[in-house]
């Protein structure tokens, strides 16, 4: 996937969303952007009171970058699908015939990731949490 959206927008919680929950949700395993800062001639990068919000996700500095909240929500995004693909692997190890686990897959296929992106967090740890606790149990009993 590429340019969901461009960067520059406004609004952090989009690039978390988009990069995150929506990308796992439609099936893609990749996503790019655009360079996480564009830098035009005759332009101070610094200067969005001139220029407005250009494509940049970080302003440079002498010794790295400054991030902007957009820079800042990204990762989130993608430590929103590691939670999610810790859960799947989680799902596939055990058995078919676990409800829960039947019922931890059936809640990942409604899964609402248009709802709060915290709230949907906290509730896939709760089931990775669980699953943990029923292989360690499985485990134990061998």
């Amino acid at each position: 996937m590429y340019d969901n959206p461009q960067y520059s927008q406004p609004n952090p919680e989009t690039y978390r969303r988009n990069f995150g929950l929506d990308l796992w949700k439609a099936g893609y395993s990749e996503a790019m952007d655009y360079a996480y800062q564009h830098e035009q001639p005759n332009i101070h990068l610094w200067n969005d009171m001139a220029t407005g919000i250009l494509d940049r996700m970080t302003y440079p500095t002498s010794s790295g970058v400054v991030g902007t909240m957009a820079w800042e929500e990204f990762p989130e995004g993608i430590d929103d699908v590691r939670y999610l693909t810790l859960l799947e692997n989680l799902l596939n190890e055990t058995a078919e015939a676990n409800s829960s686990a039947n019922e931890i897959r059936s809640w990942l296929n409604e899964l609402d990731v248009q709802g709060d992106l915290d709230e949907v967090r906290r509730e896939i740890t709760e089931r990775i949490l669980t699953l943990r606790g029923q292989i360690a149990a499985t485990l134990h009993d061998r």
